[in-house]
């Protein structure tokens, strides 16, 4: 029953996050609990990888933000605000990969992007495991 609970607590959380335009985010604590988050400071080129898995990113509720000296880019629709540019620069620190669950806690901080890593990560947590269970309902 608490399952059941939970996961139509869940359910809602998400309709009334799709229900928010991606654009209007101005700070990375709007997103929790509707959005995961990946940091990268983009010394790699990541955003053909990104795009590649861009499926599997939107299942995990996935959002990425790829920091470059000049500009942040986002797989949200439309360009990224200047205040959460301004909290993104923020949070990236010591290691130029960093990612944050729902809850707005940091779970990973790598020194490159492994997505099959983060998947992996993010498929452990018990928040993820109720998403996949609930989809076999």
């Amino acid at each position: 029953m608490r399952i059941l609970i939970w996961v139509l607590s869940m359910t809602t959380m998400s309709v009334l996050a799709s229900s928010k335009s991606d654009a209007s985010f101005l700070h990375l604590s709007e997103m929790k609990w509707q959005y995961r988050i990946l940091l990268i400071q983009d010394r790699h080129d990541y955003q053909q990888t990104l795009t590649n898995a861009s499926a599997e990113i939107a299942d995990r509720h996935l959002v990425w933000f790829l920091v470059s000296p000049s500009q942040v880019v986002s797989n949200l629709a439309g360009s990224v605000p200047e205040p959460l540019q301004q909290d993104v620069r923020q949070r990236l620190s010591d290691k130029p990969v960093v990612l944050i669950g729902k809850d707005g806690g940091t779970k990973m901080r790598e020194e490159r992007l492994s997505l099959p890593s983060i998947f992996s990560t993010i498929d452990s947590m018990p928040m993820r495991q109720a998403e996949m269970n609930s989809k076999l309902l």
